[in-house]
């Protein structure tokens, strides 16, 4: 698969917004986000994943169920979806590309053993989204900051335990790279917000909020 280009990117979501449930709409994560954001790292090309949340009307993250219509209209069934419906993954064409999509809904609880951000969190950042187009809101640069840090700590925490260390310092590198990058286009913008960070850490676990603030503090973002 190729890495997926900002009209590809485009074309993409004209498609999903066609499949969402009555009610529902699209929240983008991770650089698919920061595309939209005109971060400038990632403005031109990401890599080969879009992930988004699929958002309920009332804010909500949406139900298992509304994933699943969700998928049944995009005429795709999820590849090994997570037990607990954490994620749902696909691959849609696009121009005759494989594009990977990543439905996101979050772990029920962040355990201090488990990998993958926690729902609570996401339905604060939902709450906290801004529309973007008909359908579809963007996390605040500060919130998609956040979170780039939480996954910076689960590649971290995976390095320290051994598992696979090799990728996941690579990938751990990558993402605090982004927290880096995103932080110094936010605070170009003036769109970082330190009260923000501060709210979002405060809804963390004890085993968690004190290694996400390290990185935050590490990249620039505090």
């Amino acid at each position: 698969m190729a890495n997926v280009t900002k009209p590809v990117q485009e074309k993409l979501l004209e498609r999903l917004r066609a499949a969402l449930p009555k009610g529902h709409a699209l929240l983008l994560m991770g650089s698919t986000a920061a595309i939209a954001h005109g971060v400038r790292t990632t403005v031109t090309t990401k890599d080969v994943d879009v992930s988004l949340i699929l958002v309920a009307d009332d804010r909500d993250v949406a139900s298992q169920e509304a994933v699943k219509e969700f998928l049944a209209a995009l005429r795709v069934e999820a590849e090994k979806p997570a037990e607990d419906g954490s994620w749902f993954k696909v691959h849609l064409d696009v121009d005759g590309q494989a594009v990977q999509v990543d439905v996101i809904r979050g772990k029920s609880r962040d355990r201090a053993s488990s990998q993958f951000i926690d729902r609570e969190l996401l339905r604060h950042v939902v709450h906290n989204a801004t529309q973007f187009t008909d359908g579809v809101y963007l996390p605040t640069l500060t919130d998609l900051i956040v979170m780039k840090a939480w996954a910076a700590v689960d590649k971290e925490r995976l390095v320290a335990r051994g598992e696979d260390p090799t990728r996941n310092q690579t990938l751990a590198d990558k993402y605090r790279g982004d927290v880096r990058d995103y932080a110094e286009f936010a605070l170009e913008r003036g769109d970082l917000d330190a009260t923000r960070i501060e709210t979002l850490l405060g809804t963390m676990a004890d085993h968690r909020a004190p290694q996400v603030r390290a990185v935050l503090d590490d990249e620039g973002a505090l």
